[in-house]
């Protein structure tokens, strides 16, 4: 009879177990991953699990496409699996100052890395040489932050089909669409009326925080789409040297989805033509495109013409206070509620002594006869390079992404 009772209470506790009757801590099936090669990376990410540490070794890792490698026929790298909010999925590389490189096997197809899963945090990881840089599809609570993707043939960073809640953090985005200039924009959120049948529209609450983006984003530096709501592009840097103008891509950001805010971010047109107006507020579908809130935003735009926000367009709306344009121009057009408490100084027939100044280029001190190690950085062009390995003789290139100096800014 005890033998029965105790086979009994087993099997109770197995069928628990398996149809989640009793809890399991995140600390007893989590696991730290550390990888060295492009296969330890393919198989950590189709099996990761919440509470999963992958740690990445500097080098250079480049993907596969298929089944048997990535798990996925688009996608260089992939992971279909999910984290928690107690226990996300943990994806960076192990030296912050020496990132993985993953890089795809060709800029004309594939996302280099694509996430399908909810609860990640991704972090440090150099991302290039494929049609697209990361994509987060369905994925919803996750964070990419401290990344650099460049050399990408289409967008840099996609968020699509209904990714809700997600950060983009202290990210770097230059040089995309150099296959095709007309989808090379550097932070993408949803998608355009004519995919839903594809990929959901319902991209909400996502915010860009602190990013880098360009020089040469060939397209918008942020397109928010129709479908969209409540996205947030804040404290962000944006360089318009290298835009292109195809597909109507002529400002920084282009926003197509309601209750965006835009806010406290720096925005150089660097003498670029093709950029008409700082932002843009465009209706593509009804209810779409509107009370989008632009506030404190620092434009240098070079001209005077073009303005800070356009929202000429029928059936669009945006708010906007305290933005500062310099040198004086032109700030609202179209269905703008200008909220600012005072008046604006930058307004034309302002006071010009109160304009701002761009800040000055800080002074090189790259030096041909030192001698450089790993870690070092020196500033060269007015652009500041962080050294690989040791090195003499050799000046920073802007154009070489993998030689011995790392372009930080």
């Amino acid at each position: 009879m005890k033998h029965r009772i105790e086979k009994c209470f087993c099997f109770l506790v197995a069928a628990m177990l398996f149809f989640g009757g009793l809890p399991v801590r995140a600390a007893e099936t989590s696991r730290t991953v550390y990888v060295t090669a492009t296969a330890e990376l393919h198989e950590a990410l189709k099996t990761a699990r919440p509470g999963d540490e992958i740690i990445v070794a500097p080098g250079i890792y480049i993907g596969k496409l298929g089944g048997s490698a990535s798990g996925h026929g688009s996608s260089f790298f992939n992971s279909d699996q999910s984290g928690t909010p107690q226990a996300p999925i943990i994806l960076r590389s192990e030296d912050p100052l020496d990132k993985a490189v993953f890089i795809g096997e060709r800029a004309n197809t594939g996302n280099v890395l694509r996430i399908t899963g909810d609860y990640w945090i991704i972090e440090d990881l150099k991302i290039t040489g494929a049609q697209k840089g990361i994509m987060l599809d369905n994925a919803s609570h996750c964070v990419l932050r401290g990344c650099e993707v460049y050399d990408i043939g289409m967008e840099g960073i996609h968020l699509r089909d209904n990714s809700c809640s997600n950060l983009i953090e202290d990210c770097c985005v230059t040089r995309t669409g150099i296959q095709n200039a007309s989808y090379g924009e550097g932070i993408y959120i949803g998608s355009a009326k004519s995919a839903w049948a594809t990929y959901g529209a319902a991209c909400h609450d996502n915010t860009v925080r602190g990013c880098r983006i360009g020089p040469y984003v060939a397209a918008e530096h942020v397109d928010i789409k129709e479908g969209t709501l409540r996205t947030t592009i804040e404290g962000c840097i944006m360089d318009g040297t290298g835009m292109k103008g195809a597909n109507y891509a002529d400002s920084f950001i282009d926003v197509k989805g309601s209750g965006a805010v835009i806010r406290e971010n720096v925005c150089y047109r660097n003498g670029n033509t093709v950029i008409a107006d700082a932002f843009q507020v465009h209706c593509q579908l009804d209810d779409w495109g509107r009370d989008n809130l632009f506030e404190n935003n620092t434009l240098y735009m070079d001209i005077t013409e073009g303005y800070v926000v356009n929202a000429s367009q029928a059936n669009t709306s945006a708010m906007a206070r305290d933005n500062i344009r310099c040198p004086a121009g032109r700030m609202y057009l179209g269905n703008v509620e200008d909220l600012s408490e005072k008046e604006d100084p930058v307004q034309p027939g302002g006071d010009p002594d109160v304009q701002p100044e761009p800040p000055p280029a800080p002074a090189d001190t790259y030096d041909s006869t030192a001698v450089y190690t790993a870690g070092d950085e020196v500033v060269y062009q007015g652009r500041i390079y962080r050294a690989r390995w040791w090195t003499q003789g050799t000046a920073p290139d802007p154009q070489d992404a993998w030689g011995v100096w790392q372009l930080v800014e």
